[in-house]
């Protein structure tokens, strides 16, 4: 799929929950370069991704509650916070939850 083809300016959060989304090789202004970057160009108000390899199960669980909360209309960052919260309960250790991250507009 070619991100840059798209036009995301009236969507909604690009959710991508594989491992090690969010990383990437770090750029001339010290930001990382990836898919995060590149969705955020072509209009994407939002990224929610990963900072190292997660949890099969865990991250199901988590995006079940992320969805959820997207679909009752709470913003992205509330979104995101609640289904680590619901995640941190069922999977305490820190491995599991608070690798996910919001880029972008958090509203």
């Amino acid at each position: 799929m070619r991100v840059y083809g798209l036009d995301l300016k009236e969507g909604d959060p690009v959710v991508l929950s594989a491992c090690d989304t969010q990383l990437g090789p770090l750029g001339r202004g010290d930001d990382f370069v990836g898919l995060s970057l590149a969705f955020l160009s072509v209009g994407a108000p939002a990224i929610v991704a990963t900072l190292w390899p997660v949890d099969d199960k865990a991250t199901g669980f988590l995006m079940t509650g992320l969805y959820s909360n997207l679909s009752d209309r709470l913003s992205t960052a509330t979104s995101v916070a609640a289904a680590q919260k619901t995640t941190r309960a069922r999977y305490p250790h820190p491995y599991y939850w608070p690798g996910f991250i919001l880029t972008g507009d958090p509203g």
